[in-house]
């Protein structure tokens, strides 16, 4: 095991995590609670009609030009592009929010007549902060999913994946427990006095933890600047070869052309994305019934990023490393769809509990010594963590791992596509499903609820399977029992998986 590599890989992680982490919790507390008169409901719309087409314009944006630049620039520009709309938001959108929102707007939002689309109102009403949600998601898609494991990918070997990868996931799940106690102790109750910024104690919270993500943000630049030392030259000048006739070919030719392989990877994730965003919307929902203030909320997401570090870093330890030892790619990929299955299933029933009128039952009183609220709120909250432990740990890894067969070329234009887009489209189904129900159900989410489990079985059904296909795959591929074939990967050109007769699968 390198060290001089694998310590800063997982510091770079462990910053990179932290920032993601402390944006994620403010982005949703924004929304749902700091915007008055907005809810979960604006979570859906956000997603579809915001975000999604955001990401088809940066990514082909970063495919376009970032791929055929070195790494080291690449990453360069993206940071400095994140660190200055942080400076910008703290120091024009935010303190000035009152008169950049689109009050004019207001009486429709509060019209019965457009309830089930008050989501998509809002969005427009309260435009600072939608973009603020923008530059929060694109973090996910920009610095985590493409720039560092694109980057960490290039600098490993298949054969050192097994060894070191659970090591850098521990940064990034050690990260979850500080950033949880960073937002929860950022988040005022009461103003300081010496702080000049803003009126209340929640604009002091905002400014202190953008802040601290700058200061985060300017050290991740630097880690990335001593890892570039372990690029060969050929990868840091890599450039894309492209001829004539590939010169106008868009992003989504790369897509269309993708091998069964990297479809299989992109299925899987598009699978996890709809599962998490109908869930994500679900718990959103509870959350904003349950707290009144932004601080209490921010605080909760803090404490509840603390649970699912803790939680992550024992997967990483006692279940991610000796599972992929022992059992391989396949099984070790089976164990997040399985999680999320169960966690599905005990939010679901404390719901019908409490929609069955069984919710005052001195049954349900002495065994669940709790209040029903309580028990959702509970179950909700372990969906969400455990959920998100096995994302930040087996699934990500296992689909980083998968990434690593393919040739250099392949590997970072389809992780692009893949890691940009298909993500985004797994979310983008998911928003417009939850879309269809607010509207028939009026805006009402809790009517939309039971229909929003139902799509959820039926995606855990399917990423089952393409886990399994998957897996099959890159086990034959590692054991040498089928090869990539290794051509010069161009918009035009397939990766094919041949078997030892030479047969094309």
């Amino acid at each position: 095991m390198n060290a001089q590599k694998t310590l800063p890989l997982a510091l770079l992680f462990f910053c990179i995590s932290l920032v993601y982490h402390v944006l994620r919790c403010l982005k949703v507390t924004l929304v749902v609670k700091a915007a008055p008169g907005s809810g979960a409901e604006i979570l859906p719309f956000l997603k579809i009609w915001v975000i999604l087409p955001a990401s088809f314009f940066i990514t082909w944006l970063y495919t376009k030009h970032a791929i055929n630049k070195s790494a080291n620039s690449a990453i360069r520009f993206t940071l400095y592009s994140f660190m200055i709309f942080f400076i910008l938001f703290i120091t024009v959108l935010y303190p000035y929010r009152d008169a950049f929102f689109i009050d004019s707007l207001l009486p429709l939002a509060q019209d019965s007549a457009f309830a089930g689309i008050k989501g998509l109102i809002n969005i427009f009403i309260y435009w600072p902060y939608t973009f603020f949600y923008i530059c929060a998601e694109m973090w996910s898609t920009l610095v985590i999913s493409i720039l560092f494991w694109g980057f960490t990918n290039e600098i490993s070997k298949t054969s050192e994946a097994k060894n070191y990868y659970a090591l850098i996931g521990i940064g990034a799940n050690v990260a979850g427990i500080f950033s949880g106690q960073i937002i929860a102790n950022l988040s005022l109750s009461e103003k300081i006095s010496f702080l000049n910024y803003g009126t209340t104690a929640w604009d002091q919270s905002v400014f202190l933890i953008l802040l601290s993500s700058i200061f985060i943000s300017y050290a991740i630049l630097h880690i990335f600047n001593y890892l570039s030392k372990f690029q060969s030259s050929t990868e840091q000048k890599l450039k894309i070869k492209e001829n004539k006739k590939t010169e106008g070919v868009s992003i989504f030719s790369s897509w269309l052309n993708m091998p069964k392989y990297a479809n299989m990877i992109a299925l899987i994730v598009i699978c996890y994305n709809i599962i998490y965003n109908l869930a994500d919307v679900i718990w959103a929902h509870q959350c904003s019934s349950r707290f009144t203030d932004p601080a209490m909320l921010n605080r909760y997401l803090g404490n509840l990023d603390t649970y699912t570090g803790i939680a992550a870093l024992l997967i990483s330890v006692f279940v991610f490393s000796p599972f992929i030892r022992r059992f391989g790619w396949k099984k070790t990929s089976i164990i997040p769809p399985v999680i999320w299955a169960l966690t599905t299933l005990g939010l679901f029933a404390a719901l019908n509990i409490e929609s069955s009128g069984l919710k005052n039952s001195d049954f349900f009183h002495i065994i669940l010594n709790m209040p029903i609220l309580d028990l959702i709120m509970a179950a909700g909250t372990m969906q969400i963590f455990l959920g998100r432990a096995a994302k930040y740990t087996i699934f990500d890894q296992t689909k980083e791992m998968a990434y690593i067969p393919l040739p250099t070329e392949a590997k970072r234009k389809y992780k692009a596509v893949i890691d940009g887009l298909v993500s985004r489209l797994g979310k983008s189904i998911s928003s417009l499903l939850i879309q269809g129900l607010l509207i028939y159900s009026a805006g009402n989410l809790d009517i939309a609820t039971p229909y929003a489990f139902t799509i959820i079985a039926i995606t855990l059904c399917i990423w089952l399977i393409s886990v399994l296909k998957l897996g099959t795959l890159y086990e034959d591929i590692s054991s040498g029992k089928a090869v990539i074939n290794n051509s010069v990967v161009n918009d035009n050109s397939q990766i094919s998986i041949i078997a030892p007769e030479a047969k094309l699968i």
